[in-house]
């Protein structure tokens, strides 16, 4: 679990999705407007709490429905990088 809550944090770096064994991760109480699409390859990653209402991306359609969603949208659109021509498209 990383506990990041209530830290001004603005900006979530890409290399979050490095962490491959982080199953918890709370940004809540910070002004975080977008998500790292990279954050997708945090594979354990089941929890993610944050402020939804202020997220732009991904899109309000999908962070409304919740954690569970965005965490599920991450990490489509990392696996559709991979296998896209068989190879890695960062």
């Amino acid at each position: 679990h990383l506990d990041l809550s209530d830290n001004l944090i603005r900006v979530v770096h890409r290399e979050t999705g490095n962490l491959t064994m982080l199953r918890s991760l709370d940004l809540s109480g910070n002004p975080i407007e977008t998500l790292p699409i990279d954050l997708g390859y945090a594979t354990n990653l089941t929890t993610l709490k944050l402020d939804y209402d202020k997220i732009k991306i991904p899109a309000p359609e999908i962070s409304e429905l919740g954690a569970d969603s965005v965490i599920a949208w991450l990490k489509a659109l990392c696996a559709m990088r991979q296998t896209c021509d068989g190879e890695f498209n960062g």
